[in-house]
């Protein structure tokens, strides 16, 4: 695989998660109060 693809690929799952974890995040916040 293409370095450049691949590096752009990790950051693209980097932010996925990080993403996910704001939304789990915001949606725990609602939960408790």
């Amino acid at each position: 695989m293409d370095l450049k693809l691949e590096r752009i690929l990790l950051m693209l799952k980097d932010y996925t998660v990080t993403l996910l974890l704001v939304i789990f995040d915001m949606q725990g916040d609602k939960k408790i109060k």
